[in-house]
């Protein structure tokens, strides 16, 4: 299977550092933010991995961002669920 396996919740995220813990088994997949509106992606593969979450710094607003995550090509994937943080 190939494509969106979860996005949402379509929520501004203020500037800062956050923590994203994604649950999810199989392998072949990538997650990153996303604000339609602004344009601008962050790919978590990109950012440091530290304790069984991704940690990262949004440097200005992210309106309407969501969280994707994308099944690559004959992956197998199952998504459990996921906890994003503001940290500081």
């Amino acid at each position: 299977v190939q494509g969106m396996v979860a996005y949402g919740p379509y929520k501004t995220l203020g500037r800062g550092w956050y923590s994203l813990k994604i649950n999810a088994h199989g392998d072949q997949y990538e997650a990153l933010i996303f604000s339609y509106i602004t344009g601008k992606k962050i790919k978590m593969s990109e950012n440091k991995y530290k304790n069984g979450s991704y940690i990262f710094e949004i440097n200005e607003d992210m309106p309407s961002a969501e969280i994707q995550l994308f099944a690559q090509k004959d992956s197998n994937v199952c998504f459990e669920s996921y906890s994003l943080q503001h940290i500081k």
